[in-house]
């Protein structure tokens, strides 16, 4: 029915009233506010398929624009390039993607001179901006948060206000993946306020939600809640259903980690009533998918196999995008792990490969490489369950081949950590096998499921691995001599013993350690780990509990900050300092900045 009326609104030329039609008389009276000639109500009714979800509706409609322009030699093509370069992010790999945005750089000199330098400036941005997205679609972190900083700072230098907030909302989702939640909020604050100011309300209702989701990962359930919920207020007014069903999606989601049933079912039954309503593709796979994970989380034998069959219909759907369908397989892998754990049937082994398998290759044909990581470490866990200890070996392997060909700087030093954890795994696991341990021992050792879970909210909602617990940050010399010590729990509570541990296990490596450039060592004893930084002689040691992934990176960005500060570091390295207050107080100060926000 709606692409129906569309392509009707299309051939007659009135968008606004597909505007009224589709979103209300409240979105159709702003509309009215700022159409203009028929290039601003192309570019509305575009934007207006395209926060529906018909970016196929977009891009046909902007293709058979951009053929008439051709023929005229004007600088209206680039703006129109440009704008489908922007809905087909949505229908192309991030490799496509770019090779479009290097077409579109390539043509920019032929028309520059029929531009206004404010109106080239802003293209510029627009296409800083995609290309800083495909990068973060790609996994390419770094490269994608120094892309999307350029661009916000041209769209601000040219006083275009709205591009410069769509750049700090997707900065805030990129820190968040860093596991920078602090900063990611802060990103997404700015937009949200700016966006709430200049009336844009969808924007400001997406803001809202990003806000949210970050507020999920720092454990703020309550006002996670909040803002999921203002946010489906705004769009219910302006009758999205498109952007409801994902706000829907992550209540939903959300009350499930919280295990309140009754806002789950409450929040499903909101969705159904879209779906029904409202009906499009996208709602209806939303609709099966928050139906799976209800299901899911019932513990029952007969709500598993209904739980399975939505997951098969989602793969086997035409109109299923890569990230339904990565929630899908997700979500097959779960009910395998729990089958598997509840029979000890080593048969479902070989199935869970099969999928993880389906899983790796789905992922590879999206360039979505920072899964495939993830996949193939899931994928040398499984191995070891089968003594498999070469090829799980093998698997870590391809995944840093993967993250060197690709430029995934942000994970080579976690594959390097996971391998060395490996190593050890291997020992316990062969101790394990001496003692006749069961399946479900292995399991349990391994933790199989808590993976798969994490790795489904890293897709679905960009949440980062829960951050560790600090205990201690030093920095020694390369004999372990103390130079800096700085405690995060009471003194009374370190175990004098802990710290002797660790220190005589450093002094049985540091030298290896110091010829290898850039690399980080990981040491483990009892519950806690330490992770070892070697530079310029030193070495710089961070002690905690938990996740080792959003502790590399603090690790690495203490060390990076500390080194532009004003430290006599030859002094330092000389390991015969009298100690300056100053600079005790400026790593104390660093401390503080990365280790306790």
């Amino acid at each position: 029915m709606v692409s129906a009326l569309v392509k009707i609104i299309t051939i007659v030329g009135s968008p606004l009233d597909a505007i009224e039609v589709l979103t209300g008389s409240e979105h159709k009276r702003f509309a009215e506010e700022r159409m203009g000639d028929w290039d601003e109500r192309l570019f509305l009714l575009v934007r207006l398929l395209e926060m529906m979800g018909l970016y196929h509706h977009a891009k046909d409609l902007l293709d058979g624009v951009l053929k008439e322009k051709q023929k005229e030699r004007s600088p209206d093509i680039l703006e129109i390039l440009v704008l489908r370069a922007e809905v087909s992010q949505n229908l192309v790999t991030p490799s496509e993607l770019m090779q479009r945005i290097d077409e579109i750089e390539r043509a920019l000199p032929d028309f520059g001179h029929l531009l206004e330098q404010e109106k080239f400036a802003q293209l510029t941005a627009r296409l800083k901006r995609l290309r800083g997205l495909a990068l973060f679609s790609r996994g390419e972190i770094d490269l994608a948060l120094e892309t999307m900083i350029s661009a916000m700072a041209m769209a601000e230098a040219y006083y275009c206000e709205e591009l410069a907030m769509q750049c700090a909302d997707n900065l805030g989702s990129i820190y968040q993946v860093l596991g920078e939640l602090d900063t990611a909020l802060e990103y997404h604050k700015r937009a949200a306020e700016a966006f709430e100011q200049m009336g844009m309300s969808l924007e400001y209702a997406r803001a809202l939600e990003n806000m949210g989701l970050v507020l999920q990962g720092k454990k703020d359930y309550e006002k996670a809640l909040e803002l999921f919920l203002h946010s489906l207020r705004l769009l219910q007014n302006l009758r999205n259903s498109y952007y409801i069903s994902r706000v829907l999606l992550h209540t939903i989601s959300l009350a499930l980690e919280l295990g309140d049933g009754k806002l789950a079912w409450y929040s499903f039954y909101q969705l159904s009533t879209l779906a029904t309503q409202n009906p499009s593709p996208t709602v209806s796979l939303r609709e099966k998918l928050a139906l799976a994970w209800l299901r899911e989380h019932e513990n029952r034998f007969a709500s598993f196999i209904q739980a399975e069959e939505l997951y098969q219909e989602l793969l086997e759907n035409p109109h299923t995008l890569f990230d339904m369908k990565t929630f899908a397989i997700l979500g097959l892998l779960s009910l395998k792990m729990k089958e598997l754990t509840l029979t000890g049937n080593e048969n479902i082994i070989t199935e869970i490969l099969m999928i993880t398998g389906q899983a790796e290759q789905t992922a590879l044909e999206n360039e979505a490489y920072h899964l495939v990581i993830e996949l193939l470490k899931i994928k040398a866990r499984i191995a070891l369950l089968e003594h498999g200890y070469v090829q799980a070996r093998d698997l870590l392997s391809k995944a840093r081949e993967i993250a060197e060909e690709n430029r995934l700087n942000n994970v080579l030093l976690q594959l390097e950590v996971e391998r060395k954890e490996l190593e050890s795994q291997i020992r316990t696991l062969q101790q394990l096998d001496r003692t006749n341990a069961s399946i479900n021992e292995k399991l349990q050792f391994l933790k199989l499921g808590e993976k798969f879970k994490q790795i489904a909210k890293q897709q679905a909602w960009g949440i980062p691995e829960y951050p560790e617990e600090p205990i201690m940050i030093m920095i020694l010399s390369k004999h372990g001599v103390t130079l800096y010590a700085k405690s995060f729990t009471p003194e009374a509570s370190i175990d004098p013993q802990l710290v002797g541990a660790f220190i005589s296990a450093l002094n049985e490596f540091s030298r290896e350690m110091f010829s290898v450039r850039g690399t980080i060592e990981r040491i483990e004893h009892g519950e806690y780990t330490m992770l070892v930084n070697p530079r310029d002689m030193l070495l710089f040691c961070y002690v905690f509990k938990g996740s080792a992934a959003m502790a590399i990176r603090r690790l690495q960005k203490f060390v990076s900050i500390l080194y532009m500060q004003p430290l006599n570091w030859e002094k330092w390295s000389s390991f015969m300092l009298m100690v300056d207050r100053e600079e005790v107080e400026i790593i104390d100060k660093t401390v503080d900045g990365v280790f306790c926000s």
